[in-house]
């Protein structure tokens, strides 16, 4: 909500306010004059309780406001935060297994190896291949005779 639209609404909430304070304490003192036989009736008796009916109403329309704004506030940020926890995986930091978001760890079932989870929740398709340096600490030989001299060990 940009700053203008911000000022429009919450002179709406002070009129709008103001107006239906003012109006419930005229109604209530017209309800008791109704009830009293009308012997005081008097349009300045009025006037203070428009002013009172106003200002509380103005008070109470300007917190309602503001709880209303927070509340949208609150939303967004945690619209943005279901969404930073959604792209977030469980990942076991040694055998890389991907428990799946939301199971229970300690559930066997729930943990899954890297390329089947992604087969499986993505369109991505694996292949098998073999970085530098697990040649050199599975297959040292062949690492010797292959990598020797190249500018990968750099």
């Amino acid at each position: 909500m940009d700053d203008q639209e911000s000022r429009s609404k919450m002179a709406m909430v002070v009129a709008g306010s103001f107006i239906c304070g003012s109006l419930v304490l005229i109604l209530s003192l017209f309800l008791q004059e109704a009830v009293s036989g009308f012997t005081r009736f008097s349009s300045v008796a009025y006037i203070v309780p428009i002013i009172f009916g106003g200002v509380a109403g103005t008070l109470l329309g300007l917190k309602l406001h503001k709880v209303g704004t927070l509340n949208e506030v609150l939303a967004a940020r945690n619209k943005e935060l279901e969404v930073a926890v959604a792209g977030i995986l469980p990942i076991c930091s040694h055998c890389k297994a991907i428990r799946e978001p939301g199971k229970d760890p300690k559930d066997k079932k729930s943990w899954h190896p890297v390329e089947d989870y992604l087969s499986q929740n993505t369109t991505s398709r694996f292949t098998h291949s073999i970085c530098p340096n697990c040649v050199q600490e599975m297959y040292p030989d062949i690492y010797a005779s292959k990598y020797s001299g190249s500018d990968s060990e750099k």
